[in-house]
């Protein structure tokens, strides 16, 4: 039913139309549009972000608020940076430390 209404107007109609609404609505764009937005800068779910390795880019936070503040975007940990931790909670101690022992994991 409102893809027909839509189809029959331009982006801008339609944006004027809803607007001043509340219906929740954006006009679709692809990944690499979405990135060239310079809008995203100021944009309170975006952040500047350093991921050790790649370097800096621009990244989603937390859409969640919680008493007046939004988590903002965290580096991805490091591959293996959990391993012991994980391996903590299935062997026992002795086993996980002759791992690090051998080297097998780090930690």
């Amino acid at each position: 039913m409102i893809g027909a209404w839509i189809e029959a107007r331009t982006c801008d109609e339609v944006a004027r139309v809803l607007r001043p609404t509340s219906v929740l609505w954006s006009r679709y764009r692809t990944s690499a549009e979405l990135a060239r937005d310079p809008t995203l800068v100021r944009h309170p779910l975006f952040a500047p972000l350093t991921q050790p390795g790649i370097g800096g880019y621009l990244a989603p936070g937390s859409p969640l608020v919680f008493d007046g503040r939004q988590a903002g975007p965290s580096p991805a940990p490091e591959l293996g940076s959990h391993t012991a931790e994980v391996l903590a909670e299935l062997l026992p101690s002795a086993r996980v430390e002759e791992l690090r022992a051998r080297r097998v994991i780090g930690g």
